[in-house]
């Protein structure tokens, strides 16, 4: 039996962090991967476990915040069903370099790096101030392109996506990238359309912290020619459908366990099926399937006997034309209670710095507008200010957080 360390994954020193990593598994450790604004510090000194392995939060499912074990043998098989999906499009995985914006304490991030170990390719972090200044990372990245033949390989969330979409340096380097996965998130449509008509190589895949990432994958060619979704099974996936629709995937990479409080839980049912925190659609053609992910359970409210997605409602007004010349940075949608109609929506909204107050009110008026024809369900009821209202290192959104910061600041926050 082999005991838990803990080891702080500081964004500033990942490769440092992956060093120390690698030799702790050599060691037959498990390592709990955790940051510094970790507040839940190492889950417990007394666990033993055979083996050795990652231990990495996630919310990627219903219910909070949870501890995922994942087997090193677990990250292997992962790493070889991409690898599998890599060569039936003719890439040689051996000749790939693999560029990781990604933090090592995420799935994602983590699985880049792993992959590269198993497949004896290249790989390199990115430093997360270049993600933040498109000129400094084409900078970087050209150099290496203008000595390779290698096939370059990258995975993004949609905020990097859109950020690289909008500079000409960012557009530069996307182009330069045989394929780019892209997942973490909802990719919303006008990102989705703006790529394909810049010709650039997305592969829209869906994973989890408990799938050890990817389980299904689109190909760039599948996604340039119009299809949308997360792609199909990769090698070792099994998909359906719950009773009332939430995903559930069946695979042997699933992880071992959950830490849940204060003891170790199962992933899995006894038939060795995985639901997820999403509602999704899988749909066939040519006896091939592809899903399509809905929204978040924890996120799909009803309102009026209706189910309402919100991030499908985020993404129509993100892409509206009127929106998006105002002077917002983010705008999110939250749940709240209504006697009449069980749920309604709020909407959260952080403006440009330079916006005043008689200038927001203005701009509400816009938004009252723009959702004016949308369905009485859908449309928010009350609209609030937050400066601080911002998502996550990697762009997804914590939607608790900014509920439990609407109700400390309901008073002040409110637009009227």
């Amino acid at each position: 039996m082999n005991k838990l360390i803990g080891l702080d994954c500081n964004q500033a020193s990942k490769d440092e962090c992956a060093i120390k990593l690698s030799g702790l598994l050599q060691e037959k450790c498990w390592v709990q991967l955790t940051t510094p604004k970790d507040s839940s510090g190492l889950i417990s000194e007394s666990i033993s476990l055979e083996g050795s392995g990652v231990v990495l939060a996630s919310s990627g499912s219903t219910g909070g915040t949870k501890h995922c074990f994942q087997p090193c043998s677990h990250l292997d098989q992962s790493a070889e069903a991409t690898s599998i999906w890599l060569q039936r499009q003719g890439v040689e995985v051996t000749s790939c370099v693999l560029f990781n914006p990604l933090p090592i304490h995420h799935i994602s991030g983590l699985m880049l790096w792993w992959r590269s170990l198993r497949w004896g390719a290249s790989h390199f972090w990115l430093d997360p101030q270049w993600m933040r200044d498109p000129v400094l990372l084409e900078k970087f990245c050209t150099s290496f392109f203008q000595t390779t033949t290698s096939t370059c390989l990258i995975a993004l969330v949609p905020t990097q996506l859109r950020r690289l979409l909008s500079h000409p340096s960012g557009l530069n380097l996307l182009k330069s990238f045989a394929l780019i996965w892209i997942g973490g998130a909802y990719l919303p449509e006008d990102l989705a359309s703006q790529a394909r008509s810049e010709g650039l190589r997305l592969s829209p895949c869906y994973g989890a912290t408990e799938t050890a990432a990817m389980v299904t994958a689109m190909t760039p060619e599948d996604f340039l020619a119009g299809q949308e979704g997360c792609g199909s099974p990769l090698p070792g996936v099994n998909l359906r459908l719950s009773e009332k629709g939430a995903l559930e995937v069946q695979t042997s990479r699933l992880a071992t366990f959950y830490w849940l409080n204060g003891e170790l839980r199962t992933v899995c049912s006894e038939n060795g099926w995985w639901q997820s925190g999403d509602y999704a659609e899988i749909l066939t053609d040519n006896l091939k399937s592809h899903l399509r992910i809905l929204g978040r359970v924890d996120f799909a409210i009803n309102s009026g006997g209706e189910t309402v997605f919100i991030e499908q409602l985020e993404a129509r007004i993100s892409k509206d034309r009127v929106f998006i010349l105002l002077p917002i940075k983010y705008i999110l949608l939250i749940p709240v209670d209504d006697v009449e109609w069980g749920q309604r929506l709020a909407a959260m909204i952080r403006f440009d710095d330079q916006v005043c107050s008689d200038e927001m009110l203005i701009i509400k008026q816009k938004l009252l507008k723009i959702v004016g024809n949308w369905m009485p369900q859908e449309r928010p009821i009350e609209w609030y200010s937050c400066p601080e209202l911002a998502p996550d290192g990697i762009g997804k959104w914590n939607r608790n957080l900014w509920i439990s910061w609407l109700k400390k600041n309901f008073s002040t926050a409110i637009l009227s």
